[in-house]
């Protein structure tokens, strides 16, 4: 089903329900944040600064706390999360970094019961991507702008009015819990939708293909490229702090009053040059070719020989941020050739 929606209209009654989160900020900085209106939110943007990744594996959290006073010791466990969220406005590259990062937390034996249950209590309703920047490379990975999957709903912005097409039942609810908001859309705003999937696509940086890159990449571990790169790469770490799919984590422990203590879960990268260091002194990645290679084998071999596919989605925000101007894209088609 899919109808024109007064999405501020709309918003108004989910913040009664739900809380409520939509890109906000400029091209300056933006994420993912809280909203009480829709004018609180930026949907023009063509992606935020800060991945939606923050919202399921925040970039540091609590996981407990242990109380140590005198002889009585208390541990305070993690606090179950059970706030229903709405995200809204996501695009598909940024969909597509959850549904790769639910495979690795919740895909094993042992899932990870955070992120399991912020999954859970979330609704997503994408944003059809209409302007993707020239670093964008999606398509390439098989991630169409207008990619549906892992949304429950998507909206599309079609001549200032915005189009609302449910995806599953969860969808389909919404259509019947809020039918004051939604009227019906006619013929010519559906064809204008269908070219505009046309027109968006022919957008795409399409000159990369990926087939058979993981076969090359296990062949290039001594490839002079790592070396290369490594002159310029300075390790701050940007690209996989703004990356929507990395979920490498550190944990340490902070005291607090009296005898308190806290352990935290931190973001971390394979970039930093302590990333792999151990107890006794010894690094194995201790240089940054070996570094800079690792996260390549890591996003386009490793986590293909774990999950069948690989571990980026073409958002374009490593290219976009990087200080020096390391550029994946250019990396990956040297290493086809």
């Amino acid at each position: 089903m899919e109808k024109i929606v007064n999405l501020s209209r709309l918003i108004e009654e989910l913040v009664k329900e739900y809380d409520v989160f939509a890109p906000v900020g400029d091209d300056n900085f933006s994420q993912f944040s809280p909203i009480k209106n829709l004018g609180e939110a930026n949907l023009d943007l063509i992606n935020t600064t800060k991945p939606l990744k923050n919202l399921f594996l925040p970039q540091s959290e609590k996981l407990f706390s242990v109380d140590g006073a005198k002889e009585n010791i208390t541990l305070e466990p993690k606090k179950n999360i059970n706030n229903k969220r709405i995200i809204l406005g996501a695009k598909a590259c940024e969909v597509k970094g959850i549904e790769l990062l639910t495979k690795v937390y919740t895909g094993g034996t042992l899932p990870d019961e955070l992120f399991e249950e912020r999954r859970k209590n979330t609704i997503i309703i994408g944003l059809s991507c209409l302007e993707p920047r020239d670093t964008c490379f999606c398509a390439a990975l098989g991630v169409n702008p207008f990619e549906e999957k892992g949304m429950d709903l998507v909206l599309t912005k079609i001549n200032g009015k915005f189009v609302m097409k449910s995806l599953n039942q969860k969808g389909e609810e919404f259509f019947k819990k809020y039918p004051d908001v939604f009227s019906e859309i006619n013929k010519e705003d559906l064809e204008k939708r269908d070219k505009l999937k046309e027109s968006v696509l022919k957008k795409q940086n399409l000159s990369l293909d990926l087939k058979e890159i993981k076969e090359k990449l296990d062949k290039e571990v001594d490839n002079p490229l790592w070396e290369e790169i490594s002159q310029r790469c300075i390790n701050c770490g940007i690209c996989t702090y703004l990356c929507p799919t990395c979920q490498c984590f550190d944990i340490h422990d902070e005291a607090g009053k009296g005898q308190a203590l806290c352990r935290f879960r931190t973001w971390d990268s394979c970039m930093f040059p302590d990333f792999t260091l151990m107890a006794g002194g010894h690094n194995p990645r201790g240089k940054k070719k070996a570094r800079i290679r690792q996260r390549f084998m890591h996003k386009f071999s490793y986590f293909i020989d774990n999950f069948y596919e690989p571990g980026c989605t073409g958002c374009g925000r490593c290219i976009k941020f990087c200080p020096v101007n390391v550029d994946i894209l250019e990396i990956l088609k040297k290493v086809k050739d």
